[in-house]
């Protein structure tokens, strides 16, 4: 009978440890992923974020969660996804854009649905597969209008106008920049601005109309520099220099 009761008590006392300590290693989880609060779920090649501090633990815990059947919200899913873009592991951020995209599908969450296939479009466009690029940011593309996601719209129109650059289709190109500088506009939202200038101004310089090309790469880095975004500013000074030197031969 004690023998019996003895058994019982030690299974409950082990049950309060694990319960205990699972609640702990949740919270401390918990604590990881507010890590990933600053960082965009749509990826913005031209506006990455500073790596999070200990990423490689909250990535390590992430699989760990995930494998012993844990939830991890498609967002932050996206978000891991990033950081592993920024630090040039594709691989790896195709893993979660595809497990955020199929979570995504699963829940109807469409703006990250739309989300996720831009991001993916951004990879194939990086490791130069275009036909597969474009197929994902026109599907993203199609998504954020349905759900009235302008910026979303505007991140999608850049793109596949960057494709079209690519292979030298520049008038369409110039068409798809140009729309998205418009919503970029609408919604305020002015380092988009100043990138779609500043592709719009190496488009005119790809079509050899340099006049144009200086007037809004210009307009690009007012923006840039009114804004400390440095590293755009030197770049576009560079584009600006460029073309100058074109001119004077």
């Amino acid at each position: 009978m004690y023998w019996a009761l003895g058994i019982v008590a030690a299974v409950v006392i082990a049950l309060v440890v694990y319960y205990v300590q699972k609640r702990s290693g949740d919270r401390q989880f918990q604590a990881l992923l507010r890590k990933l609060e600053g960082i965009e779920t749509r990826l913005d090649p031209n506006n990455p974020s500073p790596v999070p501090e200990n990423f490689a633990e909250l990535e390590r815990k992430a699989r760990e969660y995930i494998d012993k059947g844990g939830y991890l919200n498609a967002d932050d899913l996206l978000k891991i996804g990033n950081v592993h873009y920024w630090k040039s592991n594709y691989d790896p951020a195709m893993h979660y854009y595809r497990v955020a995209l199929d979570q995504a599908k699963e829940r109807d969450d469409k703006e990250t649905v739309g989300n996720a296939l831009g991001n993916i479009g951004v990879i194939y466009s990086d490791k130069g597969d275009l036909d597969e690029a474009l197929k994902y940011h026109q599907d993203a593309l199609s998504i954020h209008k349905e759900v009235g996601y302008r910026q979303g719209v505007a991140s999608a129109l850049g793109n596949i106008g960057l494709i079209y650059k690519a292979r030298g289709d520049l008038d369409k190109a110039l068409k798809y920049m140009k729309d998205a500088l418009s919503i970029h506009r609408v919604v305020g939202y002015r380092q988009g601005e100043a990138s779609a200038l500043g592709n719009i101004g190496l488009i005119y310089q790809a079509q050899a109309d340099l006049d144009e090309a200086l007037k809004y790469l210009k307009q690009a880095l007012d923006i840039f520099e009114a804004h400390g975004y440095m590293r755009e500013v030197e770049q576009t000074k560079s584009n600006i220099a460029e073309i100058e030197r074109m001119k004077n031969k």
